[in-house]
């Protein structure tokens, strides 16, 4: 029902990201497939990336392309269009690399 009271506007969501040391925090809205917080971690250019999801606001699941392109319970009730997980993965990767250059 919140879907659909949007009326097709846009959900927004906020990505946040912190750098400890060699430790980055990524701090992610709703249930992020698996498959996007490792994307996350493979390309972070941190030596260590832990990923918080579900924090800021809730998008419910968030499945990645390959999860949409097969279909389930998850993808059908997502709240989110196909694509839109890599989006936030890549809003993070951003972030993370412009934290990284500024130490």
């Amino acid at each position: 029902m919140r879907v659909q009271e949007l009326h097709g506007k846009p959900i927004e969501a906020e990505v946040q990201t912190f750098g400890i040391g060699d430790i980055a925090l990524v701090s992610l809205p709703g249930e992020i497939f698996v498959e996007l917080g490792l994307g996350v971690k493979e390309k972070s250019p941190f030596q260590y990336t832990f990923i918080i999801e579900q924090s800021q606001s809730d998008l419910g699941y968030v499945p990645d392309e390959k999860a949409f392109d097969e279909g389930a319970y998850e993808v059908e009730v997502s709240r989110i269009k196909n694509g839109e997980g890599e989006k936030l993965v890549d809003a993070a990767l951003q972030l993370l690399n412009k934290i990284k250059k500024l130490r």
